[in-house]
Formats: C-alpha cells, structure tokens, sequence
C-alpha cells in the first residue's frame, strides 16, 4: 500500500476525479501467496541440510532437527499470518489529507483529523473508519470479492463505486453515495446482504445514527465532497455554529463564537479555503456583525 500525506493547501480547486485519478497507485501492498512462499523456502532445504550425517546420531538426533524445523516453519508461518490479518492503519492531523492506494487499484482519500484502518484477507477487502472522514473511490470486483466499510456502527458492502463517509463526533454516519450502488447496514452484520440490507443508488445519501439505524434520507452533498477533496469548506445555509465547527476541524486551536447569542438565527452559506480561518471570520464579520476570535 502506498500512501501520499498532504498538509494543505498544496494546490489550486481542481476537477475531484481528476485528482483522485493522478494519485491512484496500485503496484503496492502486501504481496500476494506470502504463506506459500514460506512453503517453498523450506522445500529449498536438502535433507542432508537438516540431518547430522554420523550414523550414529541419526536416529536420535533427526527428530530433534525436525523438531526445531517445524517449530520454526509454524513461527514463520504464524508471522506472517499475523502480518497479513494485522490492519494497516493510516492517519491525519488537523489540516492535512492523505491518498492511500490499495493494492487491489482501490483508493482512500482522508479528510483533516481522520484515522482509518484497512485489512485485507482472502478476497474480503475490510475497512474501518475510525475518526473522521474518507472517500472511497473502489475497485470494481465481482460481489465475491466484497470491498466493507464499518463507521460507527454502520457498515457498508461495495464491489466498486465511489462515495464518502463522515463519522461524526455524536456517533452519526454520513454516507453520500457519488457513483454505482452499495448496501448498507448495522456493523454488526457481517455480510449486509437480505432483507436488512438497504439500497442506496448514485446520487443519493444516509445518514446513521451509532446504532446503524437510518436516521435521514437525502440527496448526495456532491458539492460539498468535491470541496474538501479540493481542501475547500462548503457551506449552505448552515449555521453559524456548525459552519464554525467545521473550519475547526482543520485547526488545532478552535475558533470560538464572542457573542453566541447573536449569531443563533446567522445562516451561512459560501466556499472558503479549508485552513484560511481569518478569510472566514472576517467575512462573518463583515457580513454579520459577528466577532469570531481565532
């Protein structure tokens, strides 16, 4: 897996597909058949390596090297076991974004303060998120060779689309669906397949509440994802107060609201450069009348 780590703004608003496009790398990862390399490294090994060749000592001695070659064999095969089943896990500070690319051509890009965790095991794809936010640009595969998505306690079947998912600090799960069809139910259902599988299409969106349950149906906030893949915030007719929570999330010191009682009834609506805070105080400022401290 190779990933590409981005303290932003290091480029221009550009076309999103066209981004995702140019940082996709799917040479890397994690090679495939390991185990069975491991196999073949001990079928290297002549049984004159292995026994004491006096005569002797044979008969006493092999079961003790055969002994020590499995425990070895069972060590090394273990290892790498543990290796493959261990998930790989990828992480941002406030204010950066990074590109993962999967070594099935997949790819995961993160949002500012975001944590995701990925594993791969015989053809099951499974990702967990962890913190924050990530779009998902998958791999077409056949639907035996499912690609999993668990957020909170949402959990997302895919064999190859493009969406985005924000975990919410409350617990809440954002599922905005860009391209193709996925399932979605509770974490806990390991497959999501029957009758407790919804269907969400292009262009449509779920929101989640900690348990899996649908909490909203709405259109896809496309606009909304192409700005932060393009490290941009994009705001309609929000509110003040969620507007400023947003800004935070590529901050390590919070904006606060001087007067929260005049800013209860500000809606905001407007596309500001995700880490430029002060363009976005003074603009509340100017438009407003509101004091935001930085």
């Amino acid at each position: 897996m190779v990933r590409n780590l981005i303290n932003l703004p290091p480029r221009p608003a550009a076309d999103s597909l066209e981004f995702v496009s140019h940082l996709v790398d799917a040479d890397a990862g994690f090679p495939d058949g390991e185990i069975a390399s491991v196999w073949d490294a001990v079928g290297l090994l002549a049984l004159d390596d292995i026994a004491d060749e006096r005569p002797v000592a044979v008969v006493r001695r092999r079961p003790i090297q055969w002994a020590a070659l499995a425990a070895l064999l069972v060590a090394t095969v273990g290892m790498a076991v543990f290796w493959q089943q261990r998930p790989a896990e990828y992480r941002t500070e406030a204010g950066q974004q990074m590109t993962v690319s999967l070594n099935d051509g997949s790819t995961i890009i993160l949002n500012t303060a975001s944590d995701v965790q990925v594993r791969f095991h015989g053809r099951q794809r499974d990702i967990r998120l962890v913190s924050g936010e990530a779009y998902f640009r998958v791999a077409h595969r056949t639907d035996r060779d499912p690609f999993f998505v668990t957020s909170g306690g949402a959990r997302i079947r895919v064999t190859g689309t493009r969406f985005a998912v924000n975990l919410h600090a409350n617990g809440n799960t954002d599922v905005d669906l860009l391209d193709g069809r996925i399932l979605v139910g509770k974490a806990s259902d390991t497959v999501i397949t029957g009758k407790n599988a919804i269907a969400v299409s292009a262009g449509e969106a779920l929101r989640l509440g900690p348990d899996g349950r649908v909490v909203a149906k709405r259109p896809a906030a496309a606009l909304y994802v192409d700005a932060w893949l393009n490290h941009r915030a994009y705001f309609y007719d929000m509110s003040l107060a969620d507007a400023v929570a947003e800004m935070n999330r590529y901050r390590t010191r919070p904006m606060t609201i001087r007067n929260p009682a005049v800013a209860r009834n500000v809606r905001v609506t407007g596309v500001f450069q995700a880490t430029d805070s002060r363009t976005f105080a003074n603009a509340v400022r100017g438009l407003y009348g509101v004091e935001i401290d930085e």
